[in-house]
């Protein structure tokens, strides 16, 4: 089976770390997202460099690794060090300006928390009233906007609307609908899309070992541009499950009151093989298409259309629930299968 490469014991710095795919800040080759990158570096050389900038597509695409890529390439052209000494330096989490923005562990307990606070935005904030130990641009990431309560969120607000001299905000969103009008009205929007076929491999392959070339084919099957959810299906000891929910969701209306039950059960078997949040994935995809479908084509009706728009937004805020109570996965997803089936049908 493929697998992604193994790497040295350290500290996880993401809350969804991946085991064995390198971090986004120590990732030095971007494949895709070369108009996006173009902007600001352009904007830069021009002398024209906003001073925020919202970085938005969806999930699993390299939107933090543009982040750091982009935090490299501006520290190399304005930093009085090397660009090798920046690299390495951003790489392990010590530039002296560079600061990140992520939800954090507790650290007596290891475990992440579920929203990024006002006081962690307070220290980005004191970040930028301290003296600079080095040159050049001072750089916050905020790796994303999607964890940030409201005061975290109003917090920031504040800042970007007198940002700090020689100041740049790199905000990730998954979700830019959710973001405040006011921090996007202040920032300039980088949307990225997700990634071509060629570039999801490129991006794979660098970090997995490609002995087996149909796990591989699978996986980057799966993914849609986004190679996040390739590594997430290379991580599933059996992914005849995430097959399963795939058959399933094409004829939902169709099947038994109980196929639904031994799909939920074998994707949650394993809390940390990724098999709860891929589910959750796909159902949104297929939701996604299914609403496209009905709204273009009036498939099913109207009633068709608005349940469709309902169940997306139950379905989000039922993964939101899960994560912050930490409900039972295999209940959550039982939830949304058992509405996804009732369904008003598509003919």
């Amino acid at each position: 089976m493929a697998r992604a490469q193994p790497q040295d014991e350290t500290p996880q710095r993401e809350y969804d770390e991946i085991p064995g795919v390198t971090p986004p800040e120590q990732t030095r080759a971007l494949f895709g997202h070369a108009t996006a990158r173009d902007a600001v570096l352009d904007a830069h050389q021009e002398g024209k460099l906003h001073h925020g900038w919202l970085v938005h597509g969806p999930r699993g695409i390299g939107k933090a690794t543009l982040a750091f890529d982009l935090a490299r390439s501006l520290l190399a052209r304005s930093s009085d060090q090397s660009a090798e000494v920046v690299s390495e330096q951003i790489a392990q989490g010590a530039h002296p300006n560079v600061t990140l923005l992520r939800r954090r562990p507790n650290p007596k307990t290891g475990r992440f928390g579920t929203q990024i606070t006002v006081d962690d935005v307070r220290r980005v904030n004191s970040f930028f009233h301290h003296s600079s130990a080095r040159a050049g641009l001072r750089i916050a990431i905020v790796d994303a906007l999607d964890d940030l309560n409201r005061n975290a969120a109003n917090a920031l607000l504040k800042t970007l609307e007198e940002p700090p001299a020689s100041s740049l905000f790199i905000l990730i969103a998954h979700r830019p609908g959710t973001v405040l009008p006011t921090i996007r009205s202040r920032t300039r929007s980088l949307s990225l899309q997700p990634l071509s076929p060629e570039d999801t491999e490129r991006a794979v392959t660098a970090q997995t070992d490609t002995d087996d070339t149909g796990d591989l084919e699978h996986a980057l099957s799966l993914a849609h541009g986004r190679p996040r959810k390739a590594f997430e299906v290379l991580r599933l000891t059996d992914s005849a499950a995430l097959d399963a929910l795939e058959t399933w969701l094409s004829h939902a209306e169709r099947h038994s009151g109980t196929d639904h039950l031994e799909i939920a059960a074998a994707l949650t078997a394993k809390r940390d093989s990724g098999g709860f949040h891929l589910a959750l994935e796909r159902i949104a995809d297929w939701l996604a298409a299914e609403t496209r479908h009905a709204a273009l084509t009036r498939a099913g009706g109207r009633w068709r259309l608005e349940s469709l728009l309902a169940l997306w937004d139950k379905a989000q805020a039922l993964a939101q629930e899960q994560q912050i109570y930490n409900l039972d996965r295999q209940q959550t997803l039982l939830t949304i299968l058992d509405d996804v089936r009732t369904l008003p049908r598509a003919e």
